[in-house]
């Protein structure tokens, strides 16, 4: 699709002005005066999933983090702005910090913003900055958090949560790379970069009309999404036996039935839920090996736990048909009355581990 995002010449398709049109797989449209023939090429490029099980302050081995962490390293040299998406407690501000550290700005400030955690007065004087007595209360002239992230980067937290009034001077700013303050006259170039991160679905909220579609595309040039704990439940036992460490200093650790009842917890506030519940953990026992009785998770529902439930019940039909069928997909998948893929995603799903018998070939 060609999508014009307000331009001062105009864009043209088929001799007419355009704002948004679909186009077909070759041919040419016009930016002003300017021409300009293309032709799609349908490639898709898998990128290799990291090798290391760490990414700076984040952690985990299944394919799927390792993956996270391998577009992180892609796109964290260059400029493009970034927009992180994934789940309450996923690590996004997480993510946001090792692009930054791994980027040519990193001796620059990381400057973050909630946009969604303040009123829009508030934080329109805060992320622009204002100048002496532009309201009440304005006694000298302040630099607003963009051009405190000057050299650096600027990360705008729960992007979704921004008010429309808010959205458009932001678009604004991306479209000119200056600012001007509250109250000013004159605008300020920028040097940062942006990134945003948001638990929300931003498309959804676009077509809602929650969210300004230019203002979307122009924060969603590289998406990275973060994968809930629920899908990668091989990571629980490194990121629980890593809080404890840290949250005691290294002189406690987790009893395998502790680590056991962790793995059957859907852990809906992912990461942070599982933090939070050893540091609780740790507070009310006294248990240098820390066992399942003394863990408190809290449910925050019962469709959550009734999901567990579901989802254990799944990992065990699906690993005993692997023990009876000698780790052989194509017979496991018959037996089950399911497509060889679709086992394949239960199996990374629930990170089951297949057995393999001698003499067994897997047709």
């Amino acid at each position: 699709a060609l999508v014009d995002l307000a331009s001062p010449h105009g864009s043209f398709a088929g001799g007419r002005r355009v704002t948004r049109v679909a186009l077909p797989g070759s041919g040419s449209f016009t930016i002003g005066k300017t021409t300009v023939s293309y032709r799609v090429i349908r490639r898709t490029e898998r990128i290799a999933a990291a090798k290391g099980s760490k990414l700076g302050r984040m952690i985990g081995s299944s394919r799927l983090i390792r993956e996270t962490f391998a577009l992180i390293e892609r796109v964290a040299p260059s400029e493009a702005t970034v927009c992180i998406t994934g789940e309450s407690g996923t690590g996004k501000e997480l993510a946001a910090r090792e692009i930054h550290d791994r980027s040519a700005r990193r001796r620059g400030p990381f400057v973050a913003i909630n946009c969604g955690a303040l009123p829009p007065s508030i934080i329109e004087g805060q992320l622009f900055g204002h100048e002496r007595g532009a309201f009440t209360g304005a006694d000298a002239r302040a630099a607003g958090l963009m051009e405190q992230a000057k050299g650096g980067t600027l990360f705008l937290d729960e992007i979704g949560e921004m008010p429309p009034e808010l959205q458009t001077r932001l678009l604004r700013v991306l479209e000119n790379r200056s600012v001007r303050r509250v109250g000013g006259d004159s605008e300020i170039a920028l040097d940062a970069r942006f990134i945003a991160a948001t638990n929300r679905d931003l498309k959804a909220r676009v077509r809602e009309g929650l969210f300004r579609e230019d203002l979307f595309f122009r924060l969603y040039v590289v998406p990275i999404a973060i994968p809930p704990l629920r899908e990668r439940p091989d990571d629980i036992e490194a990121l629980a036996r890593h809080f404890v460490s840290e949250l005691s200093g290294g002189s406690r650790s987790l009893s395998p039935s502790a680590v056991e009842r962790m793995l059957a917890h859907p852990w809906p506030g992912n990461a942070r839920e599982l933090r939070n519940t050893l540091e609780r953990s740790l507070i009310m026992s006294e248990e240098e090996i820390l066992e399942a009785a003394s863990l408190r998770i809290e449910s925050v529902s019962t469709q959550a736990s009734e999901s567990s439930d579901l989802r254990g019940k799944e990992r065990a039909i699906v690993t005993a048909a692997l023990e009876e069928c000698g780790g052989n997909l194509s017979r496991t998948a018959r037996k089950l009355g399911i497509a060889r893929t679709t086992l394949q995603k239960k199996i990374r799903r629930h990170a089951i581990a297949v057995p393999r018998r001698e003499g067994a070939a897997d047709a």
